[in-house]
């Protein structure tokens, strides 16, 4: 097979000392098709393969490559044993493990014959009190598998959520946060949007204020949003709604404001975009709340002497501090409808 030994690794666990003999193999896809003999002819061998490869070093990037082996393996096994070890991984209490089966999943699912039994699965997985399998559902609705599904990605992220209470339910929302900005960012804008609108203006804290959370780092994701104002799009009274909210939130003010003076900056020298924030700025300036208020005070203040926006914040101020009722400026014409209908 011309494999080569590698250089003798000397490891100590629980008072002992080994020696592990590394085998590396030369030639393309070789290593992968060994893998595969493996699993299909030595069938008890396939557990300890599984706890071998989820316990791969947290700090590698490994994670993909051995995710991409888990998920490959389930296509070795078939029937309905496939998902097992993949199963055995979602519940690790290792981030690394968890992280390798929502890879694996992804990989599993582009098999025509194992893509409904993964969804099927994620589905229960995603109603299940183990934090852990969930947390796995979550990450894997932030990969391929979520980006190639985003209706399903996002109806499995809303269900995974339990609202905060405990460490580990925190972690399970960083994951649907970070999966949300993924699917944001890899060509899923408006579902995201409309589903994130609507958990909004559910009651209850939890969803709700994992929508807002997560708005802030849209606005900074790209330029989509900008593009909506611009055309006055679908999403752009939506997108003034969310943004006014998490402006006059506390604890989301600063991201919010950060994100918003780039755009002022990075319009400076972009005629589109600076179209779009003087839209975004003029509708703010309807409701002149302590966000909007703090955040027209920064950018008047900002150093950059070009940054877009500024006459608009001026004069909104002046007419604040003057007591006088916002009206739209001239050559504004496209300022995006109130929300939902709303006088703002």
């Amino acid at each position: 097979m011309r494999a080569e030994y590698g250089t003798k690794e000397y490891h100590s666990a629980y008072g002992y000392t080994y020696v592990v003999e590394p085998v590396r193999f030369t030639r393309h896809r070789q290593g992968e098709a060994v893998l595969r003999h493996v699993w299909r002819e030595y069938g008890r061998l396939s557990g300890l393969l599984t706890t071998w490869m989820g316990g791969v070093d947290g700090e590698s990037d490994l994670t993909r490559p051995v995710g991409r082996v888990m998920g490959m393996a389930a296509r070795w096994g078939g029937g309905r044993r496939a998902l097992l070890h993949i199963r055995e991984l979602a519940g690790s209490d290792r981030a690394t493990g968890r992280a390798v089966a929502a890879y694996a999943l992804g990989v599993a699912a582009e098999d025509p014959v194992l893509a409904g039994e993964v969804k099927y699965r994620l589905h229960q997985w995603s109603g299940q009190s183990s934090w852990q399998v969930r947390w796995t559902v979550a990450h894997a609705c932030g990969t391929g598998f979520g980006a190639a599904r985003p209706d399903q990605a996002m109806r499995l992220l809303r269900n995974v959520f339990r609202g905060r209470g405990s460490r580990q339910e925190e972690a399970v929302g960083k994951v649907v946060r970070r999966a949300l900005v993924n699917l944001f960012a890899t060509g899923s804008p408006p579902t995201v949007l409309r589903h994130l609108t609507a958990w909004a203006g559910t009651e209850g804290a939890g969803v709700a204020r994992l929508a807002l959370e997560t708005f802030p780092h849209l606005l900074a994701s790209g330029t989509w949003c900008q593009e909506q104002l611009l055309d006055d799009g679908e999403f752009a009274g939506p997108l003034v709604d969310l943004t006014r909210r998490v402006l006059d939130d506390d604890e989301l003010s600063e991201p919010t404001c950060r994100a918003l003076i780039l755009w002022c900056r990075a319009a400076a020298w972009d005629a589109p975009q600076k179209t779009a924030v003087e839209i975004l700025l003029t509708a703010l300036a309807q409701d002149m709340r302590h966000g909007v208020l703090r955040l027209f005070v920064r950018i008047d203040r900002d150093e950059d002497p070009g940054i877009a926006g500024r006459h608009i914040v001026r004069r909104a101020l002046d007419a604040w501090r003057a007591g006088e009722p916002q009206t739209p400026s001239p050559g504004h014409a496209h300022r995006p409808a109130p929300p939902h209908g709303r006088t703002p």
